[in-house]
């Protein structure tokens, strides 16, 4: 008998693959993501899930993907749209840049972006990005 399993946690969520084989009996293998996509008018993106009705906010950086913020936490997808959860209500969240990940070719403006939201809130905030060609 032979059983395995990998999990990788990213800016999108858990993923995971386990996998089991016992001779002449079966075969089994299993995926799963453990995340939240949170859709608006403003774009769609997948997520980490944090605990709770915590607010999350959407970033645009206008159609610039790659760009990582608040320690990884959160990577703009191929439409510039990102969601860092896990704000906290009723208080001032920051969101930062990490420039020191920045692609060679984006080029950041606002490096330090701040909102106050209620619970369960999905705030929104531009960052002027561009990516050089």
């Amino acid at each position: 008998m032979f059983r395995g399993g990998y999990q990788h946690s990213s800016p999108y969520g858990e993923f995971g693959l386990d996998g089991s084989h016992k001779n002449n009996e079966y075969n089994s293998i299993n995926t799963n993501w453990y995340g939240s996509i949170t859709a608006t008018a403003y774009g769609v993106a997948a997520h980490q899930n944090k605990a709770g009705n915590e607010p999350r906010i959407m970033v645009d950086t206008g159609d610039v993907a790659g760009v990582s913020l608040n320690n990884n936490s959160a990577v703009t997808n191929r439409f510039g749209v990102a969601v860092v959860s896990g704000a906290t209500s009723y208080q001032q969240s920051d969101i930062r840049v990490d420039v020191q990940n920045l692609p060679d070719d984006i080029e950041v403006y606002n490096t330090v972006i701040q909102k106050t939201l209620t619970e369960g809130a999905i705030g929104y905030r531009e960052i002027r990005a561009v990516k050089g060609r």
